[in-house]
C-alpha cells in the first residue's frame, strides 16, 4: 500500500468514526472544543520547540514529528493539564502533582513508543541527572508542574474565553479542516519516520557486509607475500575496496527506494540528532568507512 492509499484509508477510517457515534449537541460540543485545544497548544508547543531549537542551532528548523506547525505531544500533555484539574477538586498543590505524574507517564510511553516503532528518539535527557533511559527526568516533570500551573490559571481561562466569542459553527468548521489536515499530515509523517527507520535497518545490514568484507580482504593480505604487496599498498586498497563498496550500496540503496531516502531526510531535518543510540553508533559506522 503505497503512502496516497494510506492517507485516503486514514481519513476514511476517521470519518466513518464518527458517523456513527451516538450524536448528541452537547456531545458535539465537547468534541469540537476539546480537539480544538488539541490544536492550540499542539501549535504552541511548536512554536515553543522550533524557536528554542532553531536558536541554538542558529536555523530555522521546523521542529517536531509532523511537517505543519503542530507537536501533539504538548497538545496532549495540556489536554491531561486540563482533566487533571477536575480530578484535584480545585486544591492547587493536588493539581500540581498530580500533572506531573501524568504527564510524566505520557512522556514515558511517547518516548518508549516512538523509539520502539520508529528507531527514533525525539528528545533525550541523558544528560540530566536522575533521568530514566533518557526519556524522564525530574527537573523535565518540574517542568511539566510549573507548566501546568500557568496553564491552568493563566493561558487556558484566556483561550477559553476568546472561543467564547466565537460562533460555534465556526469552531466547528475550523475544528473538522484541522482534523483532516492533520490526519493527512500524521499519516505522510507516519509513513516517513517507517522509511527512515528502514533506511537505518539497511545501513545497520551493509555495515555487516562491509566488516564481512575487510575480514575477507584481511585474510587475503595473509595469503599474499610480503615480497608482492607492502603494507601501504594493501591498506590503500583496502581502503579503495570499501569504499567502492559502500558507494555501491549507498546506491543501490537510493536506487531501490529513492522516495525512502528522501523521507528519511525530511525526517532528519526536523529532527537533527533524533536516531536512537543503537542506530546513531551504526550510523557513525557507516559514514566512517567513506573517510
Amino acid at each position: 500500500m503505497d503512502s496516497k492509499q494510506i492517507i485516503i484509508s486514514f481519513v476514511k477510517s476517521y470519518l466513518f468514526f464518527f458517523e456513527f457515534l451516538p450524536y448528541s449537541k452537547s456531545m458535539d460540543s465537547y468534541i469540537t472544543i476539546y480537539l480544538l485545544y488539541l490544536y492550540i497548544y499542539s501549535f504552541v508547543g511548536w512554536v515553543y520547540e522550533t524557536t528554542f531549537v532553531s536558536t541554538r542551532e542558529k536555523k530555522f528548523i521546523n521542529r517536531g514529528f509532523m511537517h505543519g506547525p503542530f507537536l501533539p505531544i504538548y497538545g496532549a500533555g495540556a489536554l491531561i493539564i486540563i482533566f487533571a484539574n477536575k480530578f484535584s477538586h480545585s486544591n492547587g498543590i493536588e493539581f500540581f502533582l498530580i500533572s506531573i505524574v501524568f504527564c510524566t507517564f505520557m512522556e514515558l510511553c511517547t518516548g518508549l513508543v516512538m523509539e520502539s516503532l520508529f528507531k527514533v528518539r525525539y528528545w533525550d535527557y541523558r544528560k540530566i541527572p536522575g533521568n530514566i533511559k533518557g526519556y524522564i527526568a525530574p527537573p523535565v516533570s518540574l517542568f511539566w508542574g510549573i507548566l501546568a500551573l500557568i496553564l491552568n490559571y493563566f493561558v487556558h481561562p484566556f483561550i477559553s474565553h476568546c472561543l467564547s466569542y466565537i460562533p460555534f459553527r465556526y469552531l466547528e468548521i475550523a475544528t473538522y479542516i484541522l482534523t483532516i489536515y492533520t490526519a493527512v499530515d500524521f499519516t505522510l509523517s507516519f509513513v516517513e519516520s517507517m522509511d527512515l527507520r528502514r533506511t537505518l535497518e539497511n545501513i545497520a545490514q551493509n555495515n555487516k557486509e562491509i566488516k564481512k568484507l575487510r575480514d575477507a580482504l584481511t585474510e587475503k593480505r595473509k595469503n599474499i607475500s610480503i615480497n608482492l604487496i607492502s603494507l601501504k599498498d594493501y591498506t590503500h586498497a583496502l581502503q579503495i575496496e570499501t569504499k567502492n563498496a559502500l558507494n555501491l550500496k549507498l546506491a543501490e540503496m537510493h536506487k531501490n527506494n529513492p522516495q525512502r531516502s528522501k523521507h528519511a531526510l525530511n525526517v532528519l531535518k526536523r529532527n537533527p540528532n533524533a536516531i536512537s543510540t543503537k542506530y546513531v553508533q551504526e550510523l557513525k559506522q557507516f559514514l566512517k568507512h567513506d573517510k
